[in-house]
């Protein structure tokens, strides 16, 4: 279940724990926050996968994330990279590697809905996720 537009403060947790805690009620649930920026940490210790950053790849380039992200597997982190060139696209990755992010979806669509195609480029993504897994 993906949860969008999820809180990020410590105040919301319990809502959001309460949430997960349903969720996983049925067998082989996963649940997916997307608070869509860094959250309080507890977030990561109820959810199978945060979503750290959704934005930009200019915005992307430029962000920062907090050191304790690296004491989590990677497959607890997203990133949602979007207006990235095909040429972007190997540096996003990389970037993605780089900031420990287990799960990552980069497009070139833009604002204001850029989730509603695939990447032009989609065979390259499919190819290189299928290459370069960690």
């Amino acid at each position: 279940i993906f949860l969008d537009e999820a809180a990020s403060d410590a105040a919301a947790m319990p809502y959001y724990q309460d949430l997960a805690n349903y969720i996983r009620s049925a067998p082989g649930a996963f649940v997916m926050l997307n608070p869509g920026t860094v959250p309080d940490e507890g977030y990561l210790k109820f959810s199978d996968s945060v979503v750290v950053f959704e934005g930009a790849y200019k915005s992307y380039k430029k962000t920062r994330f907090p050191s304790w992200i690296s004491r989590y597997p990677a497959e607890k982190m997203t990133h949602l990279v979007y207006a990235t060139s095909k040429n972007q696209f190997k540096k996003a990755l990389i970037l993605s590697r780089a900031h420990n992010a287990g799960n990552v979806y980069i497009t070139n669509d833009i604002l204001p809905n850029p989730w509603d195609r695939l990447p032009s480029y989609w065979c390259l993504e499919l190819t290189t996720s299928k290459s370069e897994k960690r």
